[in-house]
């Protein structure tokens, strides 16, 4: 259930880049106003991220997954069907209070499943389903160009993938024989240590870093190479592509 809705992520945030353009079209505005959506994202994402532990500790990890899954799900339609830039950044800030709340419960949950040892390996895991799927976006985005003239059934399949995975999720949360994993394990984060404003420093950085180059990326090469659009969706596969070697490299290393 988590592997499956980060790959859910994963592809949102790929196919995002080549949606960029067709939104700008379908909705009659500049794609500069199409850009707002990273800011919706990210606000969205940060509401459920400084509140996802306060979250956690009231409805339990699981219920949080099932929560983002169907947030994150909602928005992507919402996405797709949107006939306006207000509602648009309405369904983009959805999105991202769902990836928010995802980011903390699956990674929490997976650490709490898994016995000691096979956490670290567990996690990569999770991690490698969004890079595996932010791959995967683009891809869809460019078959589906060639097909249809449109990168949109690539959000569609995303959407779909994660209905899939609300209603699987929904069952297995429903079944007394699931384990239940110790939910209070935690205990206070010390916000005075140091290293943890470093990370959260290094964080900020990377994030930003990550996503404006793989969203912009579309429209820069658009606008000043011979590439059609089908061609760009793959170069933006590539990027994805090689985050994701990085990750499994640096997994590798650190373990």
């Amino acid at each position: 259930m988590a592997w499956t809705a980060t790959l859910v992520i994963g592809m949102f945030s790929g196919a995002l880049g080549p949606l960029l353009p067709q939104l700008a079209t379908r909705l009659a505005v500049p794609v500069e106003a199409i850009g707002s959506m990273f800011t919706a994202l990210f606000v969205g994402a940060l509401t459920t991220q400084f509140t996802g532990g306060w979250l956690n500790e009231r409805v339990g990890l699981r219920n949080m997954v099932l929560i983002g899954t169907g947030t994150l799900t909602l928005g992507m339609v919402g996405i797709t069907v949107s006939p306006n830039l207000p509602l648009l950044l309405v369904s983009a800030a959805l999105v991202g209070l769902g990836q928010g709340a995802l980011d903390i419960s699956t990674n929490v949950l997976v650490a709490a499943v898994f016995p000691k040892e096979k956490v670290v390996s567990a996690v990569n895991l999770l991690h490698f389903a969004f890079g595996a799927g932010a791959v995967l976006g683009p891809v869809l985005a460019s078959a589906a160009m060639g097909e249809w003239g449109t990168p949109m059934p690539a959000l569609h399949l995303a959407a779909l993938i994660g209905l899939g995975t609300l209603i699987i999720g929904t069952r297995l949360l429903l079944n007394p024989s699931a384990a239940s994993p110790d939910e209070d394990r935690g205990g206070r984060v010390l916000y005075s240590a140091p290293a943890l404003w470093f990370l959260a420093l290094l964080m900020f950085l990377y994030v930003g870093g990550e996503m404006g180059v793989g969203g912009w990326t579309t429209v820069y090469l658009t606008r000043t190479s011979p590439l059609v659009a089908s061609s760009v969706a793959l170069v933006v596969s590539g990027y994805w592509l090689a985050l994701t070697v990085g990750r499994l490299a640096g997994a590798a290393l650190g373990t």
